[in-house]
């Protein structure tokens, strides 16, 4: 017998809040500094569902780093600035958080730090708790398994008792190693997919959920 939905493992960057294209502008702008002019937007379809490595790896095709810890301290620095300025909720993701009165946590490849000042800057920690919230530095970065495996256990849910909803294929992959059901909000699709589970908006999101919950 299939397991009804008892809980959501949500992705931060991306999926609670809108602040990928803000950390691709700060890499632009260091780039731009260094000499190389790459936009944002293409910045942030290379870096999408990374980590701070793999981001240096990727400024590190256009230009000698020969101080990693100082690019990261750079970067650290000014992208708190600009999330504290200009960071957004993903429109619509409050109506979801309110509406669907699940078990939930997240599950970030960020760092706990991070997670925790992009859910005070958008005001949407409120809707978490300070327990529930899992960093790719402390059990292991997507596409591995271990984060969303142990965000699991953590709830107190099996693996497909779970949803997670993830923007990036990292992410996907991820759920796919746990086998947790997943849906992929990607903020480029017009079109419901629902076979694969591919949505563009927060409010197909929330309908999905919310179907799955009736039918239950």
């Amino acid at each position: 017998m299939k397991s009804r939905l008892k809980a959501i493992i949500f992705d931060c960057d991306g999926v609670l809040v809108d602040s990928e294209i803000l950390s691709a502008s700060v890499w632009s702008e260091m780039l731009q500094e260094r000499g190389v002019q790459i936009s944002p937007n293409e910045i942030n379809e290379a870096l999408q569902g990374g980590n701070i490595y793999t981001s240096i790896d990727y400024l590190e095709q256009f230009v000698k780093v020969s101080n990693r810890m100082a690019v990261e301290t750079e970067y650290r620095k000014r992208s708190a600035i600009k999330f504290a300025n200009e960071l957004q909720p993903v429109k619509d993701i409050e109506s979801l958080l309110k509406d669907i009165n699940l078990p939930r946590c997240v599950a970030s490849n960020g760092p706990l730090s991070k997670i925790k000042m992009n859910l005070k800057n958008t005001d949407l920690g409120k809707y978490f708790d300070a327990d529930l919230l899992f960093s790719g530095y402390d059990y292991g970065f997507k596409p591995k398994p271990d984060l969303f495996l142990h965000a699991c256990q953590a709830i107190g849910f099996l693996p497909n008792e779970c949803l997670v909803i993830e923007d990036s294929l990292v992410g996907i992959q991820a759920a796919k190693a746990a086998n947790i059901p997943s849906i992929y909000f990607n903020h480029q699709v017009e079109t419901v997919d629902k076979e694969n589970k591919i949505y563009g908006n927060m409010k197909d999101v929330r309908t999905y959920i919310l179907s799955q919950i009736n039918s239950m």
